[in-house]
């Protein structure tokens, strides 16, 4: 799973990245300028020494009055001038008396005095561009600690600041709730991007507790508009299977009202599921799981006698689980019809309830539709079977929405459907469907 970062962490690494990437160049592009600012400004100075000299030699003036000592040369040449009048040289030594490496920058002037031709060069020792690196490293150095110790401390508090609308934003619409009628309300902030944010977010919730309030009030309208014509049909059934009829025809209206009660039920369902997607079921109290497990088994008695079933129980004391006590009966009602119902004949159900998990295991045999498709609506092992194919569809949901993980595998002739209550602290892996309600 991909690890989250804060906003302000993301941005602060981003800039130190770039700073770490770009101090390098901007110190060689650096070193470079200021090198060449040194070189430049020394060719200058002895130029102007040998520009000095060679004024002192036209007025005839010894030059060795100026020199005194200074690192200066003059000599007559043989020949013409050369074109370049000003030549630069710079050579690097070690220094045998100063056990150290030295640059040394020699200008070197060339001039026509008195009908001869002069050499006049004159030296100096320069910085060298690793003299001029190190300092810089030191100082780049101590100016990125300092740069990164004020973006961390600095980077929380203007963050904070700054995003504090971002958070109320954020707090607001998770405390979004759609069975509540209340309108939410963002915080002001002159940030333009926090405002488009705000604003946008105002139309979407609107527009969204409008869709949901109107597909509540469809599905409640279309649920009881059907159960209406649904117990006239019944009731007028029941009417004429009490009349002289032909056997023939008795088994028609028993077909008849054989369907009519699975199109009730799978209205009940559909009506069930939409409840669970628009969350109108808030598990906010933990029940005790363990007493109504032993509560629904016992009221499936009857059926279990008939099939000549054999039931083992195995269920902790005082499991208390966060869930719908109305869910919680419909989950285990799920579970435990479909064991029955696709049990073989003197066949076998174990369950199972601890603080972590519910199992429900039962012989069966093997099943003939894709397992990992009879979660979905309509979706039956044998089609042409009496269920409705939502009833597993219905147990996925409500897990979903109570935050529990469910998984069921087939092996060795058992069916076994278990519910996770914390998928983060037991780790199982993902199984196989089968059954159907």
């Amino acid at each position: 799973m991909q690890r989250s970062m804060k906003l302000v962490n993301k941005f602060t690494l981003w800039f130190v990245g770039i700073l770490i990437l770009t101090t390098p160049i901007s110190m060689t592009i650096s070193q470079y300028h200021i090198r060449k600012k040194i070189d430049e400004a020394e060719v200058e100075r002895l130029s102007h020494v040998n520009d000095l000299v060679a004024s002192q030699l036209k007025q005839g003036i010894p030059h060795e009055k100026y020199a005194q000592g200074r690192p200066i040369h003059v000599s007559k040449i043989t020949g013409p001038l050369p074109d370049e009048r000003i030549q630069v040289k710079e050579e690097n030594y070690f220094n045998e008396d100063l056990q150290r490496e030295e640059c040394q920058l020699t200008v070197t002037s060339y001039y026509e005095i008195g009908g001869s031709n002069y050499l006049i060069a004159s030296h100096d020792y320069v910085i060298k561009a690793r003299q001029v690196l190190a300092g810089m490293m030191s100082g780049v150095i101590w100016k990125m600690i300092l740069v990164i110790c004020c973006v961390a401390l600095t980077a929380h508090i203007v963050s904070g600041y700054t995003l504090k609308p971002f958070y109320q934003t954020l707090k607001t619409i998770q405390s979004f709730s759609l069975t509540q009628k209340n309108k939410l309300d963002f915080p002001q902030t002159s940030i333009k991007e926090f405002q488009e944010l705000n604003t946008l977010l105002q139309k979407m919730t609107e527009k969204i507790g409008e869709d949901y309030a109107s597909l509540k009030e469809f599905s409640e309208n279309a649920s009881h508009e059907l159960q209406t014509p649904l117990a006239v049909i019944r009731s007028k059934l029941d009417l004429l299977a009490n009349t002289p009829i032909h056997a023939d025809q008795a088994q028609l209206i028993a077909e008849m009202q054989h369907s009519v009660e699975k199109l009730s039920r799978i209205n009940r369902s559909l009506l069930l599921l939409t409840k669970l997607e628009n969350h109108e079921f808030d598990p906010a109290e933990h029940i005790r799981l363990c007493r109504l497990t032993t509560s629904t088994l016992s009221a499936y008695q009857e059926l279990i006698q008939l099939k000549s079933l054999t039931v083992q129980k195995q269920v902790n004391k005082d499991v208390y689980v966060r869930l719908h006590p109305t869910l919680a009966e419909i989950l285990l009602n799920n579970l435990l019809h479909n064991a029955i119902r696709h049990n073989i004949q003197k066949g076998q159900i174990e369950v199972s309830l601890t603080s972590e998990k519910l199992v429900v295991r039962n012989t069966g045999t093997p099943p003939k539709t894709p397992t990992d498709e009879l979660f979905l609506r309509f979706k039956k092992n044998n089609q042409s079977s009496d269920g409705i194919g939502l009833g597993l569809a219905i147990v996925k949901q409500i897990c979903e929405i109570s935050g529990f993980d469910v998984g069921y595998r087939y092996a060795d002739g058992w069916h076994c459907l278990s519910v996770i209550f914390d998928p983060n602290k037991v780790q199982v892996r993902k199984t196989e469907v089968f059954a159907d309600a």
